[in-house]
């Protein structure tokens, strides 16, 4: 091989190798990367895992769009039958956060809204309202933090007020404990049935030896009158 094509292929092997990317190293604190690493976890239906990094980045401003949607993530695992750490009242919470964001997109807007009904369905309203009774007047509600915005966040929000989602009057909750007292009350009136019944086998039973009774007595009293009349 002459020196010309030698030095030729050397060029291109060091041009090639120049083209070839370096691998870098991942920040585990770029949201970007922690909302995929959440979303990985919840479609292991980890979410055991998936609940600290979405809560960091639904309370920290600068995590912009990924921590606005880590809010929406966490109100549905709270809501989802997989997870057993799940609570309605951390899902209302957080989708009461969520709708009262400023600039929400608002196809999410309704997503959130959804959240927040079905949250207050499964009983979250007064899970709420018992744990806000319990606390002294002057203490911040206890639940998941979210900051109050992703975008702007050097300047303070101009909070505007909005009213929350009308939910129904009977919730879930509540049909399910009128249920139960239905069938408690059914039941005592299945119980009072049955002791009644009970009572009247009893009593058949008693007269049913009494009518034997008494016609054992009949039928002796009639041998011994037969037995008196013989010649």
């Amino acid at each position: 091989m002459s020196g010309r094509p030698l030095a030729a292929l050397l060029v291109a092997a060091t041009t090639m190798g120049a083209c070839v990317p370096r691998s870098q190293r991942v920040d585990v604190r770029d949201p970007s990367v922690q909302s995929r690493m959440a979303v990985m976890a919840l479609l292991r239906e980890d979410f055991a895992s998936a609940r600290p990094t979405l809560l960091e980045l639904a309370g920290r401003c600068q995590a912009g769009e990924h921590g606005r949607r880590a809010v929406l993530l966490l109100a549905a695992a709270e809501l989802d039958t997989g997870n057993e750490a799940g609570s309605p009242h951390s899902a209302l919470q957080l989708a009461r956060s969520y709708l009262l964001l400023p600039n929400a997109p608002r196809e999410e807007v309704v997503l959130a809204r959804s959240l927040y009904r079905l949250a207050a369905d499964l009983g979250g309203l007064e899970e709420t309202q018992a744990a806000t009774d319990s606390l002294p007047t002057d203490s911040p509600p206890r639940g998941p933090y979210v900051a109050p915005r992703f975008d702007g966040c050097e300047s303070t929000p101009e909070l505007t007020y909005r009213p929350l989602p009308a939910t129904t009057a009977e919730t879930l909750l509540d049909r399910e404990r009128a249920l139960e007292t239905s069938l408690a009350a059914r039941s005592d009136s299945l119980a009072v049935v049955r002791n009644a019944l009970s009572a009247s086998r009893e009593r058949v039973t008693e007269l049913e030896n009494e009518i034997a009774r008494i016609t054992q007595l009949l039928t002796t009293g009639a041998e011994r009158h037969t037995a008196d009349v013989r010649p």
